[in-house]
């Protein structure tokens, strides 16, 4: 039994989707890093670390994100 094969336009929109959602999130985390930063006494440095540590996270996310869109630009267009 073959696999179907998603359309690769749809892959790409639903690739460049997810791009937005992480620039937005890559904004969001910043915001956080800065009023962790403000909040005072020992908490400052474990809230800050943990913002830093998520977008750490989004920045290799967004990696296979824009690896996967890499690939797909580079396979075969559908010539159907």
């Amino acid at each position: 039994m073959s696999e179907e094969v998603p359309d690769p336009a749809l892959l790409r929109g639903t690739l460049v989707d997810a791009l937005d959602e992480a620039a937005v999130l890559r904004d969001l985390l910043g915001l956080v890093f800065w009023a962790a930063e403000a909040v005072p006494g020992p908490k400052t440095a474990p809230l800050t670390r943990g913002a830093l540590l998520a977008l750490d996270r989004l920045d290799l996310l967004v990696g296979h994100l824009e690896t996967a869109r890499a690939h797909i630009a580079a396979s075969p267009k559908d010539t159907r």
